[in-house]
């Protein structure tokens, strides 16, 4: 439409020059012109030739001036090009490097970069490199660098509290974990570092309530660290309470926690370090009732009791069901052994290591061997042993 109404205008002018256009060369009017040292006179139609002279310089020059702008403009922009590509190519080579196992070329890019904005993942792989370098006080200014960045403020902080950890600075790492946001807390590795510091800083019931929330997020960890806090917590209570209030801490448990293998496991270990064996003989016995449970049947080899009758009986009951058990053998034979009983445990021993030559199994019938004098076996069942390793 414009190109249109363009045409039409020049169509006119045209027409108009040439009705026109006689009339002004034979016109005789003119125009004087009063200036400070004199006159000057001029006809309409050399006035009308200078006015158009006038405007067509003034067009061009506009011209002119339009193109050298953009020009500069567009001088600006490549140069704007060209040093983000030179930015772009070393954060690309840092990484390149960094995969590549070439820390010392990946930190010579990442230093050109350390100050420019990559929403703060060049700053996490520059840390990530100065730990490779074992340059650990460097990579922790870089995290804390990178905590500006809304991306990388996640990630930049569990490094942070992983360094704490490591240096055993638990209160730094604990002021750091309460500063997540509330949609991080929610996440795995959040979590885990949070259990984490609760537990290097002995925080152990804090971490008992806080670990049934987190179940469904942990997952299969979710045992591990139950049975942690368990420990942890009874570990407490005997040191403070006393072996005494550890039983009744136990006995005052709800019922689904005094179920659980992984809470029942942990107050065993702590019966076990309190030398408590007849009582924590009774707990396994009570807890494995139906059968044995993988996280507290190894715990029947710590038992050194001098009456394990109850726990040889039940052992034998359930190797009569599973004879080919190897692991119910060799626990039979340390039970027995812990309790005086060589020539049970010798037995037990003996059928164990032909189901499976275990070391631990052939060291403890070396030294049942010793006590029985006979040193040549006892030497031939060492070498198997360090073989077998």
């Amino acid at each position: 439409m414009r190109k249109i109404v363009l045409l039409a205008l020049v169509i006119v002018v045209i027409f108009a020059g040439l009705i026109l256009g006689p009339a002004l060369v034979e016109y005789d009017g003119y125009i004087l012109v009063v200036m400070e040292h004199g006159t000057m006179q001029l006809r309409v139609f050399g006035v009308f030739l200078l006015l158009f002279g006038l405007f067509i310089v003034g067009w061009l020059l506009l011209w002119v001036v339009k193109n050298l702008v953009r020009m500069l403009s567009g001088s600006k922009s490549w140069l704007w090009s060209w040093s983000s590509r030179k930015r772009q190519n070393a954060f690309t080579g840092g990484l390149l490097a960094l995969a590549s196992g070439d820390y010392e070329e990946a930190r010579k890019h990442f230093s050109r970069i350390e100050h420019e904005d990559f929403d703060g993942v060049n700053l996490l792989a520059a840390a990530e490199v100065e730990l490779q370098l074992q340059n650990p006080d460097k990579a922790y200014s870089l995290w804390q660098q990178a905590t500006s960045f809304p991306k990388a403020v996640l990630a930049a902080k569990l490094n942070l509290i992983r360094h704490c950890l490591a240096q055993d600075d638990t209160q730094q790492a604990r002021e750091l974990v309460d500063s997540f946001e509330e949609k991080h807390k929610k996440l795995k590795s959040v979590i885990v570092v949070t259990a984490q510091t609760l537990a290097q800083s002995g925080n152990w019931r804090e971490l008992e309530e806080k670990l049934p929330k987190w179940k469904k997020t942990l997952g299969p960890d979710y045992s591990v660290w139950q049975q942690k806090a368990s420990q942890g917590t009874f570990a407490e209570i005997a040191s403070k309470e006393g072996a005494m209030q550890l039983k009744q801490n136990w006995r005052e448990k709800p019922r689904s926690v005094k179920k659980d293998p992984a809470q029942q496991s942990a107050y065993v270990q702590q019966l076990l370090a309190q030398q408590m064996f007849n009582d924590a003989q009774d707990a396994l016995l009570d807890f494995q009732k139906t059968g044995p449970h993988p996280m507290l049947l190894p715990l029947m080899r710590q038992l050194k009791v001098k009456a394990p009758g109850s726990s040889i009986k039940s052992l034998e009951t359930w190797i009569k069901a599973d004879d080919l058990n190897a692991e119910l053998y060799s626990i039979l034979g340390e039970l027995a052994f812990n309790s005086g009983d060589l020539d049970l445990s010798e037995k037990a021993l003996g059928r164990a290591i032909n189901l499976n030559h275990d070391q631990h199994d052939l060291q403890l019938m070396a030294a049942i061997k010793e006590q029985q004098n006979d040193d040549k076996k006892a030497l031939q069942l060492f070498k198997e042993s360090v073989q077998s390793h």
